[in-house]
């Protein structure tokens, strides 16, 4: 039996095409999943990178970041120092005296009030009503005086009379709010 080769020839390049294109197919299949994950991992390495970069950045302000840390602490500690606890109230009343006879201003009386104590509140306030006699400029360098003291005081109402109008002084009213640490919150 004799084959025609040239039968052969022809049908050997649709083979070869056939096998071809099943090697590319099964590529494709083989290659398709990989460059989804490649896609995948590509996105991830950008997110870590990112990341990455953040703490390097936070690294390289670490020392920055640590000095206002330290500033803050200060600032804070600062801060309940000029709160007293609620004990030791009796220090503000040591204070606005000392600041008074400073300011040459003639206390007649200082009368603290009862103050209602808020519950939950980090803080009290706790009223002062002050009688004094001054001058004008004794009065300004007084309030001045309370507004930069070192304990953390308000003032509310001042009331401002002049009984005789050939003296310069002056009889004045001043209620004063002084702030403590609430008793729960005492260091």
């Amino acid at each position: 039996m004799s084959v025609d080769i040239s039968f052969l020839k022809k049908i050997k390049i649709p083979i070869f095409q056939i096998i071809l294109g099943a090697i590319v197919v099964v590529c494709l299949v083989l290659t398709l999943p990989q460059l989804m994950n490649m896609q995948n991992l590509s996105k991830e390495i950008t997110d870590k990178r990112k990341i990455l970069n953040d703490l390097d950045a936070g690294i390289k302000n670490f020392d920055i970041l640590e000095k206002e840390e330290e500033s803050l602490s200060k600032a804070y500690s600062d801060f309940l120092a000029s709160l007293p606890a609620q004990k030791d109230f009796p220090v503000f009343l040591e204070l606005i005296s000392k600041l008074a006879k400073n300011s040459d201003v003639k206390i007649a009386a200082i009368e603290p009030q009862k103050t209602t104590d808020a519950q939950g509140s980090f803080f009290i306030k706790i009223p002062v009503f002050i009688d004094a006699y001054c001058g004008y400029h004794e009065l300004g360098k007084f309030l001045n005086e309370i507004e930069y003291a070192d304990k953390f005081m308000r003032i509310g109402n001042i009331k401002i009379t002049k009984d005789d109008p050939d003296s310069d002084k002056l009889q004045v009213f001043i209620a004063i709010y002084a702030f403590c640490l609430s008793e729960d919150n005492s260091v």
